[in-house]
């Protein structure tokens, strides 16, 4: 071999080395951090079902679908969700509230859901039996559905959620509430409130699973991987299903950003009259660039919540999760709200959150649930205190 060849030779294989030590050293790394996870994880199941709980709406983007029942396994939680007849979590309710009976009916996100927990644990139920072994007869009905945020909350209501007649209307408002004013294509009414919310960035695939769009701007890149191995590695790998859903936040993330950058429009132009004044093509613009706006336009969707609960006689209460804003938390302080970050913090009571998802976990669930029985029954207005209603 000439002296030119081998010395190529020898740096091929020195390349070569140096590569495979690399990729050992990542699968190493890969390995080890797979098995923190799995330690992490409370079930030790490392399969993931996918969760195709969801169908398309035409006017909310997405809702439950009707009598599904299904595992929903992720890193740290392996829990059995429930869909009634009416497409709420938890057991069959009746359309028509049972005479003698306070019925209360929780609205929100995936919180109030209770995403990573089984039925019996979400705090609506929590609530329920808590009311119950109290002495109140009462029937709390789980209608949250993960994703929503207050404009959805708004047409549910007038939809179908005043038409069952509850008591009390409970909120749970979520910290990215006002943020995913923005998400949405709005069609209004001629009050300048929503009638339909069409996601910009969530859609519903032929699976009833729940995917992510990026506003127009850059689609997630593909996983350079066939899709039957991406597939299998779904299905089996705490550390691929860890770091897939983090980098569909970040891209996310990111192009938000872009688009808050693209859309932001300058203090002056933000329309200031009356919300029924505006056009929808600036309260659209508003909605884009102005998280003022947005601010405002929550605040405005809460208000008119409350005033045709009023006057169908119902309550309107609120419950505020952790994570929200210095403004979000001065209007709870001020109205009839709780707000969990008094509760407990992930600082204070790390064991209420699942430590992978981030999510209430179970003991969460329960701290929320049972304060809220508590402070609804202290509540003069609403008549659930401790004597048996009658």
């Amino acid at each position: 071999m000439r002296p030119g060849a081998a010395a190529a030779l020898a740096r091929l294989r020195a390349v070569l080395g140096s590569l495979a030590l690399s990729c050992g050293a990542i699968a190493a790394v890969a390995g080890a951090f797979e098995v923190v996870l799995r330690l992490i994880a409370s079930g030790g199941d490392a399969g993931a079902h996918r969760f195709d709980i969801y169908r398309p709406s035409p006017t909310l983007t997405h809702e439950l679908r009707p009598n599904w029942s299904g595992r929903f396994a992720w890193n740290d939680f392996d829990v059995h969700v429930n869909v009634n007849a009416l497409g709420f979590r938890g057991p069959p309710v009746s359309p028509a509230r049972a005479a003698g009976v306070r019925r209360i009916l929780v609205v929100g996100d995936s919180f109030a859901f209770g995403w990573g927990v089984e039925d019996r644990e979400a705090f609506p139920a929590v609530l329920e039996a808590e009311l119950r072994g109290a002495g109140v007869r009462t029937e709390v009905i789980d209608a949250a559905v993960p994703g929503y945020s207050t404009d959805h909350h708004l047409i549910f209501l007038r939809e179908r959620g005043f038409a069952l007649a509850p008591d009390l209307i409970l909120i749970s408002i979520c910290g990215n509430d006002t943020e995913e004013l923005a998400w949405s294509t709005l069609r209004l009414g001629p009050d300048g409130l929503p009638i339909a919310s069409l996601s910009k960035r969530r859609f519903i695939n032929a699976r009833g699973e729940m995917r992510f769009l990026n506003s127009g701007l850059f689609d997630l890149p593909p996983l350079p991987l066939p899709e039957a191995a991406g597939d299998w590695l779904y299905q089996h790998s705490h550390a691929f299903r860890w770091l897939r859903i983090r980098f569909a936040r970040a891209w996310l993330t990111w192009v938000g950003r872009l688009a808050a950058a693209r859309e932001a429009i300058p203090p002056g132009e933000v329309p200031t009259g009356p919300i029924a004044s505006l056009a929808p093509a600036e309260i659209a613009r508003a909605l884009a660039g102005s998280p003022e706006f947005r601010l405002r336009y929550h605040r405005e969707l809460l208000r008119a919540i409350e005033r045709e609960a009023a006057a169908r006689g119902i309550a309107v209460r609120y419950v505020l999760t952790e994570g929200a804003g210095e403004a979000l938390r001065s209007d709870c302080a001020a109205s009839r709200c709780l707000d969990q970050a008094t509760l407990f913090t992930r600082a204070s009571h790390p064991e209420d959150f699942l430590p992978v998802d981030g999510h209430w976990s179970a003991a969460g669930q329960e701290r929320v649930g049972k304060t809220l029985a508590r402070w609804l029954r202290d509540d003069g207005e609403l008549g659930l205190g401790s004597q048996p209603m009658r």
